[in-house]
């Protein structure tokens, strides 16, 4: 009898004594828990600042390629416009520098020539001829002038159309460049976020 109220009054002691650590152990374990939580939502917080930082960065970058290729395509319409200019002049400066030249060798000829014609018609002939030559010389001169000058501002206008173009291709380089550097990938959710297990 006496030894088995010594065993109830030895569990009861047990289960006075134990139950508050329990319980104390429990609170531990819960506020463990929440403290984990907040953790894990501070780490899902910043990654998604991380990633709409990120997206507002592309959209910025993209807006700015994009209106930068369209620049690059108007430029490079007026680039070839100003080349076509620039060619068509040279054509013109081409053709009259050859009749020029070409009519100041028919002027010598003439000339040479009158020196050794006796007949005085031939002669008045081609006196006339030459001065006909001459005016058409002058003329020639003139023009080419004038050319010469066009080909000059066209050629300008080109070198600084194309440097323009260079200046846009080399923009669009660096938006390029700047996208493929930038590191957009966010890194692996276990390497920021705390294993709720440990």
């Amino acid at each position: 009898m006496v030894t088995r109220r010594f065993v109830i009054y030895a569990l009861c002691a047990t289960a006075v004594f134990t139950s508050p650590l329990s319980s104390a152990q429990i609170a531990t374990k819960d506020n463990s828990d929440v403290r984990s939580e907040l953790v894990v939502m501070q780490a899902l917080l910043t990654e998604v600042r991380q990633l709409r930082h990120e997206v507002k960065h592309l959209a910025v970058v993209n807006t700015r390629a994009q209106l930068t290729m369209q620049q690059m395509q108007l430029q490079e319409q007026r680039l070839s416009h100003v080349s076509a200019e620039l060619d068509g002049i040279r054509r013109q400066l081409a053709a009259v520098s050859s009749q020029h030249a070409e009519n100041a060798k028919r002027v010598e000829d003439f000339e040479t020539r009158n020196t050794q014609e006796q007949d005085p018609k031939i002669v008045a002939n081609q006196e006339a001829i030459v001065r006909d030559l001459k005016e058409m010389v002058e003329r020639s001169t003139s023009r080419e002038a004038s050319l010469r000058a066009q080909e000059a501002d066209a050629a300008l206008r080109v070198q600084n159309d194309q440097a323009k173009w260079q200046d846009l291709s080399d923009q669009v380089s660096t938006l390029s460049q700047s996208l493929e550097s930038d590191d957009y990938i966010v890194p692996a959710r276990e390497n920021n976020i705390p294993n709720k297990s440990k």
